[in-house]
């Protein structure tokens, strides 16, 4: 198992699919070393570049500042992504990480569908399952070694005995108490005087139903179940409020006086490409316009009028193709 760290992301300059070169710290983030992270150590990364991801682990190298690539998933299917050059990586944890309880990047708990593996010695203070391990495993010290304590070893042991033929009623025995759960020491004498346990009588008739108990209570809430799928579109909202001009010459939002190159009669909100409109004065003399040989850019609207309306026909001369601009594209 790769080692973790705390919030440890940076970017990199690595163009194409082989070991980053790391660079600066994301904002909000610190560095590997700031991390903690040393020469050589193992780290399990995830790299971001646009639409593009890998996750895998990798070995830093304190010199040069780098991290080596071995891909585990990826959006190109498993094998590492060709990089931008402008990507970020940050170090994490993987799904496989939980169930695993690691210290320094060794793995010395593991949860399996056999139960736990552990790697390493353990040390309890306390009881397991009721039993005080630590003074029980005192008394287990005290055995002789290579003794045999297990349940077919007793009779064994007595099988191998001569049969004794001038026992008395003083001769001791050891005697297990069923109710107690002991061992007791009795004589031959006191042994006799208990009979064998009798058979077992018929069992009983059913009893009648007892009450209901009361309700027992209310157990833990449960875990939160998964995501729903996503929802359809709403609907669009409302038109947002004009923005305000800017003062930047040529840039969206911003008011010119322009000529427009044979305009004719043009009315309020006609629009024009910036190639057709040039830079402007207010000198104007009959059939002449004062104007900069040099048009703008983007798409701009008219917010006046071109051309004049004598009361009988429109008057298509150059100096009436000046006028009043905004840019809105």
């Amino acid at each position: 198992m790769a080692k973790l760290f705390n919030r440890a992301k940076m970017n990199t300059s690595t163009s194409g699919s082989g070991t980053l070169t790391l660079t600066t710290a994301d904002t909000g983030y610190q560095t590997f070393a700031d991390a903690g992270v040393t020469d050589g150590d193992v780290v399990t990364y995830v790299i971001e570049d646009g639409s593009n991801w890998e996750i895998g682990t990798g070995t830093y190298g304190a010199s040069g500042t780098t991290l080596t690539r071995s891909p585990i998933e990826t959006s190109g299917g498993g094998s590492a992504v060709s990089l931008s050059g402008g990507a970020k990586v940050f170090i994490s944890s993987v799904a496989d990480d939980f169930g695993k309880v690691q210290h320094d990047g060794v793995t010395k708990i593991e949860a399996n569908s056999g139960g736990v593996t552990v790697t390493g010695n353990v040390v309890v203070s306390g009881n397991v399952d009721g039993r005080n391990v630590a003074g029980d495993g005192a008394k287990l010290d005290g055995v002789s070694s290579n003794a045999d304590v297990t349940a077919t070893a007793l009779p064994s042991a007595l099988n191998g005995l001569a049969t004794e033929t001038s026992l008395s009623s003083s001769d001791i025995i050891p005697v297990y108490d069923g109710g107690s759960a002991s061992w007791k020491r009795a004589t031959i004498a006191n042994a006799s005087l208990q009979g064998p346990t009798g058979p077992t009588g018929p069992a009983g008739s059913n009893g009648s139903t007892g009450p209901t108990g009361p309700t027992g209570p209310t157990g833990p809430t449960g875990p939160t179940g998964p995501r729903g799928p996503t929802g359809p579109t709403g609907p669009r909202g409302p038109t947002g409020p004009t923005g305000n001009a800017t003062t930047s010459w040529n840039s969206v939002g911003s008011y010119a006086l322009l000529y427009w190159s044979g305009a004719g009669g043009r009315g309020a909100n006609s629009t024009r490409s910036g190639s057709g409109l040039y830079q402007a004065n207010t000198f104007a003399f009959e059939y002449s316009v004062g104007y900069r040989n040099s048009t703008v850019s983007g798409s701009w609207r008219l917010m006046g009028s071109t051309g004049r309306y004598n009361g009988t026909l429109n008057l298509n001369r150059m100096d009436m193709y000046t006028s009043v601009f905004v840019r809105y594209a």
